[in-house]
């Protein structure tokens, strides 16, 4: 079949859908790069590292102006995840983070927190996929106390990796796929809540990642931003080992743009270089901050589709069935819009603004002693930790996907005074443990251990 009648059937299968016509056209536009072979790769010989960025420790004197200007931000959370990399079918943001407390419940604490100290109702504005829509709306529904507005982010076909035609033939979940979280801007204006917000008098929003619980409103920061006219700024974390995979901030050598370089935007030959955490030092949290009226701006002049760069990544068609046949999924992100705009700065921020939530181990963390809530109810490394962050490891055949790790965790342990922690083999935590330095356990026989001690010190304790 000719590649014409193939975008034919795309477009076909989009306005079937409802679609609107500037997320089909945008859609084709990543297509026909697919088309051309074209990966989205951002190639070493076209950037430069970032060298010289601001840092937050040095930006407090804004923090009054910030305080000023309480009023004129809005609260955004990109709540599309399912977290299906922890077997999760459900919006992730459900997912209890500290006993008695999911990602929303936190997200209302830090709005409290205004209405508390500020006397401001700060809105909470949630862009949810097809695939946590219904989750979040119904959990929502019963707080009337929350200034809340969701919206719906639009959602790509996927196309078969060797063929390159829309996938058809199958059930209805596995031929969309959200189109990362690049789309956010115009899906925001679509809905009609960007004009409602700007005719409001809200000039910012502060979006991050919904699974980011470090990410929070901070004055210091917005009293940056207004000084400064930024029109938008990514908060981004000095890469360490385990950094080394991420999205990282480079400046195109064409125009001396910041940049961001996604990891599906690298090319093979460059991934030494990509990788290297001297020459490319700063990851993207996604923390971004951004000005309404220069968003409304950009979008009028382009139509409400922004040309934001291809990120091709391959999936399997079935995410819980890594057996399931290759699929590409295109699609671009909100970080990548750094570019877009005429004045776009970073600022170097310490982890505690970037805490998420990727995998069980994380979650272990966050429900150990090791974090507790501040006054800003922001989930923190509890102040009687001395220790550099900890390295936890599971078992993935035993502690990958959420119902196993939760089974197997009845009692949390005691993590505080814990350097490394490390699992291999099946155990089961049902009263209260406290492990102290660095320790390993290993289970080599196929019976699940319960732990006899309460106690483990620097030692790799092995059952056989």
């Amino acid at each position: 079949m000719p590649f014409k009648k193939v975008k034919e059937d795309i477009v076909e299968l989009m306005k079937k859908d409802n679609l609107p016509d500037f997320v089909i056209k945008n859609f084709i536009r990543l297509y026909e790069a697919t088309l051309k072979n074209e990966a989205g790769h951002i190639r070493e010989f076209c950037i430069k590292p970032v060298i010289d960025l601001k840092e937050y420790e040095n930006i407090k004197q804004y923090e009054n102006i910030g305080k000023e200007n309480i009023g004129k931000i809005i609260l955004g959370k990109l709540n599309g995840g399912l977290g299906t990399s922890m077997g999760l079918d459900k919006a992730k943001n459900l997912l209890e983070v500290k006993k008695g407390f999911n990602f929303f419940d936190v997200f209302r604490m830090q709005i409290d927190r205004f209405k508390e100290f500020e006397d401001i109702d700060i809105p909470l504005v949630l862009m949810n996929s097809f695939n946590t829509n219904k989750d979040t709306l119904e959990y929502f529904e019963n707080y009337d106390d929350v200034n809340i507005h969701s919206f719906l982010q639009f959602k790509h076909p996927k196309i078969y990796k060797d063929s390159l035609h829309p996938v058809k033939e199958m059930d209805e979940k596995f031929i969309w796929n959200p189109p990362g979280h690049g789309d956010f801007f115009a899906a925001l204006h679509d809905c009609k809540l960007l004009d409602h917000f700007l005719d409001e008098g809200y000039e910012y929003i502060f979006v991050s990642n919904g699974d980011n619980l470090g990410a929070v409103i901070d004055y210091s920061i917005l009293g940056f931003i207004i000084s400064n006219n930024i029109d938008f700024l990514m908060e981004v974390v000095k890469r360490t080992p385990s950094d080394k995979k991420g999205g990282h901030l480079v400046l195109r050598k064409s125009d001396n743009k910041l940049v961001l370089r996604e990891s599906a935007q690298v090319h093979s030959d460059d991934k030494e270089h990509s990788e290297n955490i001297v020459k490319h030092s700063f990851f993207n949290s996604n923390n971004l901050w951004i000005n309404l009226k220069s968003v409304k701006k950009i979008l009028e002049e382009n139509n409400n589709c922004l040309n934001l760069p291809l990120i091709r990544n391959e999936k399997n068609i079935n995410p819980q069935n890594l057996k399931s046949e290759k699929v590409f999924q295109l699609e671009t992100g909100i970080g990548c819009a750094i570019e877009l705009f005429p004045n776009s700065e970073a600022l170097v921020i310490s982890k505690e603004r970037f805490a998420p939530v990727k995998k069980c181990s994380d979650l272990l963390a966050l429900w150990s002693d090791i974090y507790i809530f501040n006054k800003h109810s922001q989930l923190v490394i509890s102040p009687k930790r001395s220790l550099s962050p900890i390295v936890i490891e599971l078992d993935d055949v035993y502690f990958k996907m959420f119902n196993d790790f939760n089974s197997r965790f009845s009692v949390v342990p005691s993590l505080i005074d814990c350097t490394s922690f490390s699992i291999k083999g099946d155990f089961l935590f049902n009263k209260n443990v406290k492990f102290v330095g660095d320790v390993k356990l290993v289970n080599n026989t196929s019976k699940q251990v319960v732990l006899d001690k309460d106690f483990y010190k620097d030692e790799e304790v092995i059952f056989e």
